[in-house]
C-alpha cells in the first residue's frame, strides 16, 4: 500500500522501475536455475550414469556457475533499474573512500638512522 502511494506521487515512474526490476530478476533467475534443474532431473532419471566422471564434473561445475549468475546479477539489475539504489551506492562508496583515505593518511617524519626516506603511516 505504501509503495503504491509513493509510486502515484512520483508520476508512475516508480511503477515502471519496479516492473523492470522484477522482470529482469525473474528472467535471470529462470535462465540461471533451468540448467541445474535439468541436470538434477537428468541424474535422477538414471541417464547420467552413462557419462564419464570428468564430463559429469564439468557439467556440474557449469550449472553451478550459472546458478550463481542470479546472485551476481542482482546488484547490476538494481543499479540499472533503480536510481535511488545508485544514489545510495554512490553515497556509501564515497563514504568508504573517504574513510580509507583517512586511515591511510601518510605523513613524512624525521629520518631514522641511515634511511632518510622513512615514512610513518598514521591511523593504523
Amino acid at each position: 500500500y505504501k509503495a503504491r502511494r509513493i509510486s502515484q506521487r512520483s508520476g508512475g515512474t516508480l511503477r515502471w522501475q519496479g516492473m523492470a526490476t522484477v522482470a529482469a530478476t525473474a528472467i535471470i533467475f529462470s535462465v540461471s536455475i533451468v540448467p541445474a534443474t535439468t541436470l538434477h532431473l537428468f541424474f535422477l532419471s538414471g541417464s547420467g550414469n552413462h557419462m564419464s566422471k570428468s564430463e559429469s564434473i564439468r557439467l556440474s561445475q557449469t550449472t553451478y556457475f550459472l546458478s550463481t549468475l542470479n546472485i551476481m546479477s542482482n546488484f547490476y539489475i538494481y543499479s540499472v533499474t533503480i536510481p535511488s539504489f545508485r544514489e545510495f551506492m554512490k553515497m556509501k562508496l564515497s563514504s568508504m573512500i573517504k574513510h580509507v583515505g583517512q586511515c591511510l593518511h601518510v605523513r613524512q617524519v624525521a629520518p631514522i638512522g641511515d634511511s632518510p626516506d622513512t615514512v610513518e603511516i598514521s591511523g593504523l
